[in-house]
């Protein structure tokens, strides 16, 4: 059975909660080899090689993660806490400066945590429209998260 990328996404999140990083690795690996992944995924994998003892590689994921979405706020705290972790003491401020700005920020009279939010409910919508082969309807939703400053998670 082919199981969908919010399903793989799930099934990280519950060995994540049950601190099964390697489990929770193994499953994230293989929805961002589908290419398919929410920075979501990018930043929950990154935790989980921190987590894991692989704090580099934890970065580098994350920094993927913010790539793809440069308001994640969970992110760019997440990359603070482990750069002052490694010793980073101005990188990891530079981290939490970043993550309050974009706090505030916010588009539309939507703060970036309630944005972000929206965009995760939006998700598994994107997901279902992209499956179903309706590439144009999937990328409407995604552009209206863009728009307000969503985390597209």
């Amino acid at each position: 059975m082919d199981v969908s990328p919010n399903q793989l996404l799930e099934r990280a999140k519950e060995r994540f909660t049950l601190n099964d990083f390697f489990g929770a690795i193994h499953l994230l690996e293989e929805l961002t080899d589908r290419g398919r992944a929410y920075a979501d995924a990018h930043h929950l994998l990154g935790l989980c090689y921190h987590l894991a003892g692989q704090s580099e590689r934890g970065l580098e994921l994350l920094e993927e993660a913010l790539r793809i979405n440069p308001r994640y706020v969970e992110a760019l705290v997440h990359r603070g806490v482990i750069l002052g972790e490694l010793g980073r003491i101005e990188e990891a401020a530079a981290a939490f400066a970043q993550a309050r700005h974009v706090t505030v920020l916010g588009r539309d009279g939507i703060a970036a945590h309630h944005a972000g939010k929206l965009a995760n409910h939006h998700a598994p919508l994107v997901e279902d429209y992209a499956e179903a082969g309706a590439v144009e309807q999937a990328i409407a939703p995604h552009r209206a998260d863009t728009a307000i400053g969503a985390s597209v998670t």
